[in-house]
């Protein structure tokens, strides 16, 4: 016999209906039943929150690390005129140099460097594109700490020297 009786398939159905040949055995056996599903959702419950705990802790980390290094790339932006090392940054930020190069490169693909030297390289492109200046006024603007060193890094990104970028720009606009 069955503990309850029909219908079952009444989704809104508040109660069901206890069949008159249901013995206390069975209704212990069901009540039983029903306490070890509640002891599951409970463990369940708590198991989900020590995961979101868990989750929400290494997101807030991550999310932490991420705003150092949106921190490092604005004092790189802001120092585009200058030349500002990893130590200068570290100071300005109170982490090692150690834990600042791990983290931007895990972030970036990139060292702190590489990201400073390739930021002012676009910029300088963009300075040859739009303006006369001359290649060592861009180089001094820049903060290169000579005329050479702007060019040997300016052809390592752009593989070709600044002079003859802006010649090939210049056909460009020609054409």
């Amino acid at each position: 016999t069955q503990a309850f009786e029909p219908p079952f398939n009444i989704v809104f159905q508040e109660q069901l209906t206890l069949n008159k040949e249901t013995l206390d055995i069975d209704l212990q056996l069901i009540a039983n039943i029903i306490e070890i599903i509640l002891i599951n959702i409970i463990r369940d419950q708590n198991s989900n929150k020590k995961v979101n705990k868990i989750i929400n802790d290494r997101f807030l980390e991550k999310q932490s690390n991420n705003d150092i290094v949106n921190q490092i790339i604005k004092i790189l932006n802001d120092n585009i005129n200058s030349d500002i090392n990893t130590t200068e940054i570290a100071k300005q930020l109170n982490y090692s140099t150690s834990y600042l190069h791990y983290l931007f490169s895990q972030y970036t693909g990139s060292s702190i460097r590489r990201y400073y030297l390739k930021l002012k390289i676009r910029i300088a492109k963009e300075l040859l594109n739009e303006n006369n200046l001359t290649i060592t006024e861009i180089s001094n603007r820049l903060g290169f700490s000579s005329i050479y060193y702007f060019s040997k890094t300016f052809k390592q990104f752009v593989k070709m020297s600044p002079t003859e970028y802006k010649k090939s720009i210049k056909k460009t606009n020609i054409l």
